[in-house]
This record gives C-alpha cells, structure tokens and sequence, in this order.
C-alpha cells in the first residue's frame, strides 16, 4: 500500500507564514532581510520566539527549536512554515517532532539542508 500524502493548500498573498530556526543559529541581519522578502510577496509573517536564540552552534535547544515547529503546524493561522535557514541540527529534533501531529495539519515546509532530516518524514 502506497502512502498518500495529505498535500497542503496552495499559498494566498495576505496568507501567514511561519519562520521557524529548526538548526544552526541565524543572524539577525539575514532573518530581517528573509522576512522582508516574504513580506514584499505579501504574505503575513510570523517569526518564532526562538528564532535568534544561541545554544553553542544552535539557535536554542533541541526541545525549543522543536516545540517551536511542532506549535507552528498546530497554528492554523500559519499556511506555510520556512527553515530560517539550513545547518546542522534538524535530524537532532527527530525524536521530538510530533509527525502524527503534523499529517493532521498539513503545510508547505521549506527548507534546504540539513532540513532534509525532517522534509523525508513530513511527505
């Protein structure tokens, strides 16, 4: 039996897109200036808390960075979720993501990298 994804609704301007730091740390600068695009495409955008946290190489805690991805598929206001950026640290949120409760809540997530980890299991 082949595996049937649930595919996420298309995106809208005005629709709200999440940013979420999934992996290594991100400088203010870059997260502004990705932000700043995301916004001149109109769409709404809502920044995690965690965002610009530093834990050694990482931005936060595995379990920050985690909860953060999990509540934003849970948001049904968020349309779309991006990777603030790539690096190493996704396949460390692996057994922390709740991918039952993401099929339940399908969105387009982005990312490139090291988001590679979690982009297989969320299809």
């Amino acid at each position: 039996m082949s595996h049937q994804p649930n595919k996420p609704p298309a995106l809208r301007p005005g629709d709200t897109v999440g940013v979420v730091a999934t992996s290594a740390t991100v400088e203010r600068e870059y997260l502004e200036r990705g932000v700043g695009v995301l916004a001149s495409m109109g769409y709404r955008v809502k920044v995690s808390g965690h965002a610009l946290d530093r834990t050694g190489i990482f931005a936060g805690s595995d379990r920050d960075r985690a909860h953060e991805l999990n509540a934003f598929f849970a948001d049904p206001a968020v349309k779309a979720i991006f990777g603030a950026r790539g690096g190493y640290g996704c396949g460390r949120l692996l057994p922390l993501v709740d991918f039952a409760a993401l099929a339940r809540n399908p969105k387009i997530f982005l990312g490139f990298s090291d988001a590679t980890f979690l982009l297989n299991p969320i299809v």
